[in-house]
């Protein structure tokens, strides 16, 4: 990859939804980058610091530890939301660091060279569309074969305590089942694993 290449981020269209626009998430970035510095994981936690989230430099979830007295500071309802956001802000302190890395690319200094074929202009004019044309042809025949972004989808816990919604690829919410109040704290992590596993959200090589 050059140096001015945009990396692949998760889809980071994950973080569309929750990001806000651009002028909202340089202002972020720029906020983040005070205090953050390039690493292999980055971790946040919710207010209460009930649930502590850990992704990759790709935004990806590499683990979750949930305290023992999360039920002292969440209503049951309310851990989706506190996850989603434990999460989210994970991923924006891996987002600012890439987005830190990406550079201008270098303008060109390079001699411009006049080319004379001896062709007219208006045949130039004519081979320069004949390329172009080409060029959006294939362009379009790129986009028809690309798969069509899917609608809602709903990814639930392989213990039916928390559910994943995404939308046209994003993700917008984390919903709890009110049994989760009840819920062992291996099989709370287990459904975190597995929700974010199935939505293609969980770092590559992590197991649930």
């Amino acid at each position: 990859m050059t140096s001015w290449e945009m990396p692949e981020l998760l889809d980071l269209a994950v973080l569309d939804d929750v990001l806000g626009d651009e002028d909202s998430l340089r202002e972020q970035v720029d906020a983040l980058l005070e205090t953050v510095e390039p690493a292999d994981s980055y971790q946040t936690a919710d207010p209460s610091e009930s649930i502590w989230v850990t992704v990759d430099p790709d935004g990806r979830l590499v683990d979750v530890l949930i305290r023992r007295t999360w039920p002292e500071h969440l209503e049951p309802a309310t851990f989706g939301p506190a996850l989603l956001g434990a999460y989210t802000a994970a991923a924006e302190k891996a987002l600012a660091v890439r987005m830190s890395m990406w550079e201008e690319p270098a303008p060109d200094t390079r001699p411009q060279v006049a080319t004379d074929d001896g062709l007219s202009h208006e045949e130039w004019l004519r081979r320069v569309r004949g390329r172009l044309d080409e060029v959006d042809a294939k362009l379009l025949a790129m986009a028809r074969e690309e798969p069509e972004s899917p609608g809602e989808q709903e990814f639930r816990g392989v213990n039916g305590y928390l559910t994943l919604l995404m939308e046209t690829g994003g993700l917008v919410g984390i919903t709890a089942n009110p049994a989760i109040a009840y819920a062992e704290l291996e099989r709370l992590r287990e459904d975190v694993l597995d929700i974010f596993d199935d939505a293609g959200l969980l770092a590559e090589g992590e197991t649930r």
